[in-house]
C-alpha cells in the first residue's frame, strides 16, 4: 500500500488534485461555518481616536488687484523710465488657472493693499503723478461769511447817563437784510422826562451790501435832532477806493481802506466776522476816518431784564484816555451787542442795556 501511495505522490496530476480538494474543503468551511474569532475588548473609559484630513483651502487673489501689484513691481524695476501718458499698455491676459471671484476676500485685499500703500523707495517723487484736484471756485462777492445770520433782528435798550442810574431814555437798533444782499441798519435814541428838555433825539443810519467779508457800507448818516450843523454823512466809493466825508463845514475825500466800517455797521459786523478774529477796524464817523484797535477783556455773564447772556467784552480806548467805547457781544446770539457803554470827553456817559430782542420781521399792513 505504501508503494502505491509513493507512486501516487510522484504523479503530478494526483498532487494537483489533492491540493484542489484541500482548498475546496477550506473554502466550504469558511462559507458555511465561518471562522470564530473575537476582537480585543477595550475599557469603556478609553475613547477611540478620531482623525480627519482637511484640505487647506487657498483663497484666490482677484485679478485686478494682481494687476495693480504687478504694475507697481514693474515700476520699481525701471525707476528711470519716463512715463508716457499717451501710451496705453496692452492688457494682461487672464490666466486660466486663477479664479476671479466677484468680490475680493479680506485676506487677499489686505495683501494687495499693503503692496499698493508702500511705494518703492527708488521711485523719485517727480515720477509720481499728482492727484487731480478740482479748481477752487471764486467766492461770490455777495456771499457773507456767516450765511446763517439773522435776516432781521431788533433790539430795544434802556438808556442811562449814569452807571446804575435811573433810565433817561430808550433806544432801538434794527438790522434788516433785504433781497439777500442788501442791509439796512437804524439806531434811534429817544430821551424821556426831564432829560428830553436838554438832549435831542439821535438817529444813525447805515445802508450797504453784504459781501464775502461781511457788511460793506455805502452810506452812513449821523443826525442829531433837527440841527443841520449836527448832521454828518459818509459816502463809500468802493470802485475807486474813495471815502467822502460831509459835514456842515464842507466835504473832504480820503483813501478808503478795504474792510472799512462806519460808526454803526461795525457793531453788527461781528455777526459775520468773530470779534476776536479782527481786532483792528477802520471806522468812519462822518467827520473823520480812524483805525480803531480793540482789546479783549474776557468772557462775562450778564443778567439783563430779558435774560442771562454769555458775552465777549471788548474795549476800545481812543487817543484821549477819557474817551472809551465798550461792547458786550452775545455769544449765543451771533455776537449782537446787548450792552454798550460810551464814555466821551468832558465826562459824558451813556449806557445801553438790552431789554428785548426779536428776530421776527414785522408784517407790513
Amino acid at each position: 500500500m505504501w508503494n502505491k501511495l509513493a507512486e501516487i505522490f510522484k504523479d503530478l496530476s494526483y498532487i494537483r488534485l489533492g491540493i484542489a480538494v484541500v482548498l475546496s474543503i477550506v473554502l466550504h468551511a469558511f462559507l458555511f461555518d465561518g471562522f470564530n474569532f473575537s476582537l480585543p475588548i477595550f475599557k469603556d473609559d478609553i475613547k477611540p481616536l478620531e482623525a480627519r484630513i482637511e484640505q487647506n483651502k487657498v483663497k484666490p487673489v482677484p485679478l485686478e488687484q494682481l494687476k495693480k501689484a504687478e504694475a507697481i513691481k514693474q515700476a520699481s524695476e525701471k525707476p528711470n523710465k519716463p512715463i508716457d501718458p499717451h501710451k496705453t499698455e496692452k492688457p494682461v491676459e487672464p490666466q486660466e488657472n486663477i479664479e476671479t471671484p466677484e468680490s475680493p476676500t479680506p485676506e487677499a485685499k489686505k495683501v494687495v493693499e499693503d503692496v499698493a500703500i508702500q511705494p518703492p523707495e527708488n521711485i523719485a517723487p517727480e515720477n509720481i503723478a499728482p492727484e487731480e484736484t478740482e479748481e477752487e471756485q471764486p467766492t461770490e462777492s455777495n456771499t457773507a461769511l456767516n450765511e446763517n445770520t439773522y435776516q432781521y433782528v431788533e433790539t430795544n435798550f434802556d438808556v442811562r447817563t449814569e452807571a446804575d442810574g435811573s433810565v433817561q431814555g430808550f433806544a432801538k437798533i434794527t438790522h434788516e437784510v433785504l433781497d439777500g444782499h442788501l442791509y439796512n441798519l437804524n439806531f434811534v435814541i429817544e430821551p424821556k422826562g426831564v432829560f428830553a428838555l436838554f438832549v435831542s433825539s439821535l438817529v444813525q443810519t447805515s445802508k450797504g451790501t453784504l459781501t464775502n467779508i461781511g457788511l460793506q457800507p455805502n452810506t452812513y448818516i449821523y443826525q442829531y435832532g433837527d440841527k443841520t450843523e449836527k448832521k454828518r454823512t459818509a459816502q463809500f466809493d468802493w470802485v475807486n477806493k474813495k471815502l467822502e466825508l460831509i459835514t456842515a463845514k464842507g466835504s473832504k475825500i480820503a483813501e478808503l481802506p478795504e474792510g472799512t466800517q462806519d460808526l454803526l455797521s461795525f457793531m453788527y459786523q461781528f455777526m459775520y466776522e468773530p470779534p476776536l478774529q479782527q481786532m483792528q477796524i477802520n471806522i468812519a464817523n462822518g467827520k473823520k476816518l480812524t483805525l480803531y484797535g480793540y482789546t479783549f477783556e474776557g468772557e462775562e455773564v450778564l443778567f439783563l431784564p430779558n435774560g442771562e447772556f454769555r458775552t465777549n467784552h471788548i474795549v476800545h480806548t481812543g487817543n484821549d484816555a477819557d474817551e472809551k467805547t465798550e461792547l458786550w457781544l452775545a455769544i449765543d446770539y451771533q455776537h449782537i451787542p446787548v450792552k454798550i457803554v460810551k464814555t466821551e470827553k468832558e465826562g459824558r456817559y451813556y449806557e445801553f442795556i438790552a431789554t428785548r430782542i426779536s428776530t421776527t420781521r414785522p408784517t407790513t399792513q
